[in-house]
């Protein structure tokens, strides 16, 4: 791999601005109960803990060991885990971003650095801008692991110079621990292997040093698996099995249904009207192959969670941006190429009538964010009709131009007009910015604007469920603030949550210092119960789950007696609040005579309710 890469000051500038973006984006969101609760399991699993005694986790330990660096942060540095959970997955976004960018110069030829430089750009928004409030998630990881891996498949399909072993050995290592994070990662991999098999025709094409890197790195995970966390595979994976996934899974048709689904559906069929002018077609099939693992994956857990869908939005999101340039970038248009298109696009326009109000996007969504998504459709266009120069006369008149949009937006706030912001704005600037395109002929400014229509309605999908999230992030913290306001007065105390509502404990347990004093991150751990509000039926649950509750209810008395919690919070939330109601917990553990003696030690102190989030009886211990 001879060619270097290169880092032109505009590019620099660019990735720069994603991230002071992302920064500034997590500044106005949560961490993410999960990453709080993963890295507090991490910080017990360093103290020699183990899974049954100190924490209860559904997910293998990889994770953990991935977020001891925060727990370090933490403890050597000072460096609270909100704050370290950010340079984390910066520092680790940077160097994936850097193996990508070398790994690109490679695949693409000197005439397409725009491309190259572009898809760089969407990987850093896949990295960091991206999962929003899901950063530092276990997909979130996976992500910036494996895709220096998919371009070096690309890259060896295309019997191109491929970088030293060592570094190869490198981004092998890292793709073992993205494909690892959970098991089911393991599928994408396998498919992506059989098609480099099928396309190498060779079975010895497989010994390469980054599968072995892979290989190594799997053979010794399930060594340390076996020799130190035996307590997994024996005990909790049976619990999970049995209690977790049944409570959350969702069935297919909504699944199926999705917007992220229904994006990739899209991102499919572009890829099959481009079959007769894709370039770099090896990384095209690369990507899609990963893109429909990851969506079987997300299809067989059967939760739907956003975050569940990240990898595949990623690769789908960079599956998009590839074709789209392509057909951006093709010299001339076919009376076919029209036709497939117009109809691709009013396909799109035709969903979003339909299934959500996309013709309101500019209502719905941030205006900044709307206009950032038109210019980051345009400027790619401008620049390819420019002949990949940048002429700032024109490059101004833009910007100008996207202003002057901007300030008829706002007047239309104001009007009768509001319904169709989208339709009108939209419009407005796809006709003025196809007159600024430095296009020989109105039938290549006609195209201008088609490419226009079908990026807006192509991207415009991601966008706003991005921005749908984003704000509901915003909206679900300032609500949040309370809860850790109230809780800034038990600081540096003792607490346990009885909730089933994991987000009551978890991150609130890092804004606000207090020390968590319990193996369970909640207690939907407990068997379900139907008649959680009608307590003369709690003998008869307690009766019919003996086992399950006399583990349980041991494991948390045993953290009473050795955490000695100076306050224990008592989940009274009724229907209307967020989460599903609470049972009581106290009349039911008090069913077991050990925790009802336990119980006599704590009296209760005051209830903190703010509607519709939270409502906690605190009980303070005597003595």
């Amino acid at each position: 791999m001879k060619r270097k890469a290169d880092f032109p000051f505009l590019l620099i500038l660019v990735l720069s601005g994603v991230y002071l973006c992302s920064w500034r984006i997590q500044s106005h969101l949560l961490l993410h109960f999960d990453v709080s609760w993963l890295t507090h399991a991490a910080q017990q699993l360093v103290a020699g803990g183990n899974y049954i005694n100190n924490f209860l986790e559904t997910n293998p330990p990889l994770i953990l060991y991935l977020y001891t660096p925060l727990v370090f942060l933490k403890q050597f540095l000072g460096v609270s885990v909100i704050a370290g959970t950010r340079l984390y997955i910066f520092t680790l976004a940077t160097v994936s971003l850097v193996l990508c960018s070398r790994l690109l110069t490679a695949i693409f030829a000197k005439k397409d650095h725009f491309v190259r430089h572009f898809l760089l750009f969407i990987l850093a928004l896949n990295f960091l801008i991206f999962p929003l409030n899901e950063l530092g998630q276990r997909e979130n990881l996976t992500v910036i692991f494996i895709f220096p891996y998919l371009l070096l498949l690309s890259l060896r399909l295309q019997g191109k110079d491929t970088p030293k072993i060592l570094v190869s050995c490198l981004i092998g290592l890292m793709a073992g621990i993205g494909f690892c994070i959970k098991p089911y990662f393991l599928l994408p991999l396998g498919l992506l292997e059989l098609y480099f098999l099928y396309q190498s025709k060779h079975l010895l094409a497989l010994f390469k040093p980054e599968l072995l890197s892979v290989a190594a790195f799997i053979c010794f995970y399930l060594i340390v698996i076996g020799l130190l966390h035996q307590d997994y595979i024996h005990q909790i994976i049976p619990l999970v099995a049995k209690f977790y996934y049944q409570r959350h899974q969702k069935d297919f048709p909504a699944l199926l249904s999705s917007e992220e689904s229904v994006f990739n559906y899209f991102v499919i069929l572009l890829y099959l009207l481009r079959r007769q002018h894709r370039f770099y077609p090896n990384l095209c099939n690369i990507l899609l192959i990963a893109t429909q693992g990851f969506w079987l994956v997300y299809l067989g857990q059967r939760m739907g969670w956003y975050y569940h869908a990240l990898p595949f939005q990623s690769l789908a999101l960079t599956l998009a941006t590839l074709l789209f340039l392509q057909t951006a970038a093709q010299k001339t248009f076919s009376h076919w190429d029209w036709l497939l298109t117009s109809a691709l696009a009013l396909s799109f326009m035709a969903y979003y009538y339909f299934k959500i109000p996309y013709l309101n996007l500019s209502v719905h969504a941030s205006p900044i964010a709307y206009y950032l998504l038109f210019f980051m459709i345009v400027f790619p266009l401008f620049y390819i009709h420019a002949s990949y120069q940048l002429r700032w006369k024109l490059a101004f008149a833009l910007i100008l131009l996207f202003s002057l949009n901007f300030r008829v937006y706002h007047y239309l706030i104001l009007t009768a007009f509001y319904p169709y912001l989208f339709i009108m704005t939209a419009s407005l600037m796809v006709f003025t910015a196809a007159l600024l395109m430095p296009a020989a002929t109105s039938r290549d400014k006609a195209r201008s604007i088609l490419l226009s229509v079908l990026g807006l309605t192509l991207f415009g999908l991601p966008a706003y469920r991005m921005t749908y999230l984003y704000h509901s992030g915003c909206s679900y913290k300032t609500l949040y603030t309370h809860l850790i306001e109230d809780m800034k007065k038990f600081t540096g105390q003792k607490v346990i949550y009885l909730s089933n509502a994991s987000e009551m404990t978890f991150p609130n347990i890092d804004y606000s210092g207090q020390l968590y004093s319990s193996r369970f991150w909640s207690l939907i751990w407990l068997p379900a119960m139907k008649h959680w509000d009608e307590p003369q039926t709690y003998p008869a649950y307690f009766h019919d789950n003996q086992a399950a509750l006399r583990f349980y209810i041991n494991a948390l008395i045993c953290d009473f007696q050795k955490n000695e919690p100076q306050y224990v919070f008592v989940d009274k939330r009724s229907p209307g609040y967020y989460y599903a109601a609470a049972p009581d917990y106290i009349q039911l553990f008090s069913l077991n005579p050990d925790f009802k003696r336990l119980w006599t030690k704590y009296h209760y102190r005051e209830t903190l309710e703010n509607h519709p989030l939270y409502k906690l009886d605190v009980y303070q211990r005597e003595g």
